[in-house]
C-alpha cells in the first residue's frame, strides 16, 4: 500500500475504486487526483477529479483486478520507451547491433510498446503533488543497449505534466523513441479535435503500409465524433505531421481535456476498438516500426539515434479546460 503525501481529504465513496487506489502512489492538487503504479510498468492507474458531484475520470481508471494482476493493458496510461508501438516480428537490423525481441502478447506477432511498460520502476522522489520514477535496462532481453529511463509526474489543480526521458548508457549508438499510451473514456458523443498531415494505412497486424489522406482528416481541426471515424470498425493507425495539440470533449461535462505535447512527439496513433467504452490517442516520437521502415528508404517516420551518453526527453501536459 502507498499512502499519499499528505493523504486525500476523503475516500471516493466507491469501495472497489478505493481498494484499487490503495495499491497505488497517490497525488492530489485541488480536486485533481493521480494514481501511479511504479512497480507495474510505471503506469498511470487513474487520473480524475474528485468533485462534490462525484468522480470525473479523464483517463480510463484501472480496476483492482488489473492492479492485482499487474496488467498494464488494464491501466489508464503507460509509457512507451525505448520505442513506440510495434517492431515487425521483434526484429530489426537497422542498427549496428541486431534487435531480437520476443513476442509479448499471444495474439500479436510483433514486439509491442517498448520495454518500460513491462518493467518495475523505482520511486526516486516524491511529494504531495509530484513523483519521479526511474528504471534501468542492462542490455538484455533482445534490446542490446543499456539505458536509463525516467518519468516525472507534476500535478496542479487544473493539469498533469508528465516528463518522460531516457539516456543511452551504452558504448554504441542506440535507436530510441518515446511516447504515451493513454486510454480515454468514450461514449457515442465523445469528440476529438486535433490536426495531422497524413494517415498510415495498416495491415491486419497493425503495421504501416502506405500514407494516405482520407477525407475525414480535414474535419479533425473542427472536431469529430470518435464513433464517426470508421463506425463499427476497429481503427488502429499512425499519423504524421501532428500539431502536438489535441482536445477531447465529452458533451455534458463542464470541462474538456487538452493534450499539449512537446518535441519530439510529432506523430500520433489513434486506437478506437469497435464496441468498447474507451479509445486511445497516443503522442509518439515515431511511426510504428520506424527502424525497419527507415531501412527501406521511407521518410518522415521519426525515431532518434542516441550517441553514448546522449538523452532524449519530452514533456506532455494534460490540461482541463472550461467548455
Amino acid at each position: 500500500m502507498h499512502d499519499s503525501v499528505p493523504p486525500f481529504s476523503a475516500a471516493t465513496g466507491n469501495a472497489d475504486f478505493d481498494a484499487a487506489l490503495d495499491l497505488c502512489v497517490n497525488l492530489a492538487a485541488g480536486e485533481l487526483r493521480l494514481a501511479v503504479t511504479p512497480e507495474v510498468g510505471g503506469c498511470i492507474a487513474a487520473f480524475f477529479s474528485q468533485t462534490a458531484a462525484g468522480l470525473l475520470h479523464w483517463m480510463r481508471p484501472a480496476t483492482r483486478d488489473a492492479l492485482v494482476a499487474a496488467d498494464p493493458l488494464g491501466m489508464g496510461s503507460f509509457p512507451l520507451v525505448p520505442f513506440c508501438n510495434r517492431i515487425r516480428d521483434g526484429r530489426s537490423d537497422a542498427a549496428a547491433r541486431p534487435v531480437r525481441l520476443r513476442q509479448m502478447l499471444a495474439d500479436v506477432p510483433h514486439a509491442l510498446h517498448g520495454l518500460g511498460w513491462r518493467r518495475p520502476w523505482r520511486v526516486t522522489a516524491r511529494a504531495a503533488a509530484s513523483l519521479t520514477i526511474t528504471f534501468t535496462h542492462d542490455g538484455d532481453g533482445g534490446w542490446p543497449w543499456r539505458f536509463e529511463a525516467w518519468q516525472r509526474f507534476d500535478l496542479a489543480p487544473d493539469a498533469l505534466t508528465v516528463t518522460l526521458g531516457l539516456r543511452n548508457l551504452d558504448g554504441e549508438v542506440m535507436p530510441a523513441g518515446l511516447g504515451h499510451h493513454p486510454y480515454y473514456p468514450r461514449d457515442a458523443a465523445t469528440r476529438l479535435t486535433t490536426s495531422v498531415a497524413t494517415m498510415w494505412e495498416a495491415d491486419d497486424t497493425q503495421l504501416p503500409t502506405r500514407q494516405t489522406v482520407p477525407n475525414w482528416l480535414a474535419r479533425l481541426p473542427r472536431g469529430i465524433e470518435v464513433e464517426a471515424i470508421y463506425p463499427g470498425i476497429t481503427f488502429d493507425n499512425n499519423f504524421t505531421g501532428w500539431s502536438r495539440e489535441a482536445r477531447i470533449d465529452w458533451p455534458g461535462r463542464a470541462q474538456a481535456l487538452c493534450i499539449e505535447a512537446g518535441a519530439p512527439l510529432d506523430y500520433a496513433l489513434a486506437y478506437v476498438p469497435a464496441g468498447k467504452d474507451f479509445f486511445c490517442f497516443e503522442p509518439v516520437s515515431n511511426v510504428t516500426d520506424w527502424m525497419n521502415l527507415a531501412a527501406t528508404g521511407e521518410r518522415d517516420v521519426g525515431g532518434h539515434w542516441l550517441a553514448p551518453g546522449e538523452m532524449l526527453e519530452t514533456v506532455t501536459r494534460f490540461v482541463l479546460k472550461a467548455v
